[in-house]
């Protein structure tokens, strides 16, 4: 079934009449009911009882309108949904983080970003970087926030500078390997 055909056929079921309905879609009456005996033939049912004064859904058409109805409802919730998606406004994400990033890094940025997109559902797993960037080329992952050394050694992932940090040895100033 084609969705054209059973928008024609909700503006038909609503409209009472094919004339009306041609009318509000544009179309010529002949090529409507073109379409609704098209769609009756795919259910092998008629939906409409043709009266001197427009039609009226048979008990067929009845339940047909029903399904018709929530496939239409159902067919606005999927382009809402992918149009989120697509801004990134909903959808969920896969974070890989070790231990320390995930106490320290993810805590002030997390926040943020659910401000940003609060119908993005963020999920942290936890590892260690290599395993987290195996995890990454595979699809389990969707992001790693890692140590990686400058340049990537993967030039098949994006990478960009999060932080640079200062790393330092802090030893007892009389231990024998102070002065290494």
């Amino acid at each position: 079934m084609e969705i054209r055909n059973i928008d024609y056929f909700l503006t038909v079921a609503e409209s009472g009449s094919l004339r009306a309905a041609a009318k509000t879609l544009g179309i010529t009456q002949p090529a409507l009911t073109k379409s609704i005996r098209r769609l009756e033939d795919e259910a092998g049912v008629a939906f409409f009882e043709r009266r001197a004064r427009g039609v009226s859904l048979t008990e067929y058409g009845r339940s047909f309108l029903r399904h018709a109805r929530a496939l239409k409802a159902s067919m606005s919730d999927a382009r809402n949904e992918i149009e989120a998606l697509r801004r990134g406004d909903s959808g969920h994400i896969r974070i890989g983080a070790g231990p320390s990033w995930q106490t320290r890094i993810l805590p002030d940025v997390l926040p943020a970003f659910r401000r940003m997109r609060p119908g993005v559902l963020i999920r942290i797993v936890g590892g260690l970087d290599v395993g987290l960037k195996a995890d990454l080329r595979r699809g389990a992952l969707d992001l790693v926030v890692a140590a990686l050394p400058e340049p990537a050694d993967d030039p098949d992932l994006d990478t960009r500078t999060l932080m640079v940090d200062d790393y330092r040895v802090i030893a007892d100033r009389d231990h024998p390997l102070q002065h290494v």
